[in-house]
């Protein structure tokens, strides 16, 4: 569990809770040792790697209609906030 609980506060600014799960579980922590992790994952800490991935996913494009509708599908699909 310490192991979990450190991968979460050193990965929680740069990816989302889904794929930090994944990449747990992929080094072999089981499902609910690695939900149990993200549950430590604040709400600020949600909200600061959501905007850090809101900026790499706009980097370089412009800042119009067209691609707004891109990043609130690409939102959608990545599920940052999971509501248990």
């Amino acid at each position: 569990m310490q192991f979990a609980a450190l991968y979460v506060e050193m990965n929680g600014r740069q990816k989302g809770a889904r794929r930090i799960k994944a990449e747990l579980m992929q080094k072999g922590i089981d499902e609910t040792k690695a939900e149990q992790a993200l549950l430590m994952l604040s709400e600020e800490r949600s909200s600061e790697s959501a905007a850090a991935l809101a900026d790499k996913f706009m980097r370089g494009k412009a800042n119009d209609f067209k691609n707004l509708v891109r990043l609130s599908r690409f939102w959608r699909l990545a599920a940052l906030t999971t509501k248990r």
